[in-house]
């Protein structure tokens, strides 16, 4: 049990990027009450927040739903081996065959060794996001505490399957990966959102996603079909203009079958035959939530193209389960293997 901090410690300072709000958002009762430390760079671009102080829980809380947070709270902390909260190298994205929450939680935002993050970074990356109506449904874990223990602190129904909502995991992960990218010069991230249209973003940085986010929210329909269109046509385009083009890496982020799978199934197929290797272009598609048509489609594009005409196997696919305890960046990663 860790001892009280003195309360000259106590005292924490964040420093926060405003964008969109972001500041107020994390820290709506926070107030700038004593100067910054004098190490805080002052900036116009950030803004100092001291954060809030604990208060202890509201007296409606039962001393039952107490006594099942403590049990929660001494679970998770017995997961985690001594010391592993301090380790600050960066993990191997294929490491990931480990239990305990705070590995599911490294595994999910994984940090990219150098070769990996020069493979990525030498190809186009475009990230597409379903941003339909059921996308606002919060079945998805927060990556940083089991989904139990993350419903109980952070609010939800405890019979609930997740934390956060799947536009909310979408962010978390598209910023890590902007953020990852980012390191290397020359990276290229497009960001693709789409229900009834599509919407696309250039160049996108990690200051840019967080606004994205903020100002599109899920609504419509599911036409996977036409923002991998999109996708797909710009590099073929790009191809005819000026000959030898990098490599193409699309993820899908999908919670369920398209509008038109027939339709989905014939542009995987005549993309493949337009290709001279499979190493131009990989697209992978990644469940989130348990649609059971998703379920069922996504295995079909990622095993059964071949048998049907595709020249190459250009496809592959990761379930929810596996979505949620490696996150978005390995998925990533493995479309430029």
């Amino acid at each position: 049990m860790m001892s009280a901090m003195p309360a000259a410690e106590a005292q924490t300072y964040r420093l926060d990027r405003v964008t969109a709000g972001n500041v107020q958002e994390q820290f709506p009762s926070a107030t700038p009450d004593s100067a910054p430390p004098s190490s805080v760079p002052q900036s116009s671009q950030y803004v100092v927040r001291t954060a809030p102080k604990f208060q202890s829980p509201p007296s409606k809380i039962s001393p039952e739903m107490l006594q099942i947070g403590k049990a929660l709270v001494g679970s998770f902390a017995s997961t985690v081996a001594p010391g592993a909260i301090k380790q600050t190298a960066p993990i191997p994205y294929n490491g990931f065959a480990q239990s305990s929450p705070l590995s599911v939680a490294t595994a999910m935002f994984s940090v990219p060794t150098a070769a990996q993050l020069k493979r990525i970074s030498s190809r186009d990356v475009v990230i597409i996001i379903d941003k339909s109506r059921s996308m606002s449904e919060a079945d998805c874990p927060s990556g940083n505490m089991p989904p139990m223990l993350n419903r109980f602190l952070m609010g939800g129904p405890m019979n609930g399957a997740g934390g956060i909502t799947r536009w909310e995991w979408c962010r978390r992960q598209t910023m890590h990966v902007a953020s990852q990218l980012s390191r290397m010069p020359g990276s290229n991230l497009k960001l693709v959102l789409f229900d009834d249209r599509v919407t696309e973003f250039d160049n996108v940085s990690i200051e840019s996603v967080s606004d994205i986010f903020t100002r599109y929210k899920p609504s419509g329909g599911t036409n996977a079909t036409k923002a991998l269109k999109t996708a797909v046509q710009e590099y073929f385009e790009r191809q005819r203009d000026f000959g030898r083009t990098r490599p193409l890496s699309v993820v899908v982020i999908t919670d369920g079958a398209p509008s038109s799978p027939r339709s989905l199934k014939d542009l995987l197929i005549e993309t493949s035959m337009k290709l001279n290797s499979p190493t131009e272009m990989q697209i992978s598609f990644l469940q989130i939530g348990s649609d059971d048509q998703g379920n069922q489609l996504l295995p079909e594009l990622d095993l059964g193209l071949v048998p049907e005409g595709a020249k190459f196997d250009i496809v592959s696919s990761r379930s929810f389960g596996s979505v949620s305890r490696t996150g978005l960046m390995t998925a990533l990663l493995d479309t430029a293997r």
